[in-house]
């Protein structure tokens, strides 16, 4: 599901804290409950999403919603 939300543009991740950011339009369901959560990150670094990526989609992300 979150994924899929992240894919839709629902969801993204702050590329600088790894902090979650849920749309508004959705904050009141069950997913808000991620919102402002820290990303856990695997044991193994190089399996870490790429912070590039993030930083696109995070600013894709907060021109959407404004924030």
């Amino acid at each position: 599901d979150l994924h899929t939300l992240f894919d839709l543009g629902l969801m993204a991740i702050d590329p600088q804290d790894l902090k979650i950011w849920i749309a508004p339009l959705i904050q009141e369901t069950d997913y808000g409950q991620f919102h402002g959560q820290e990303l856990r990150t695997p044991t193994d670094s190089r399996q870490n999403p790429d912070a590039h990526a993030l930083g696109e989609r995070f600013h894709e992300f907060c021109g959407r919603f404004g924030v």
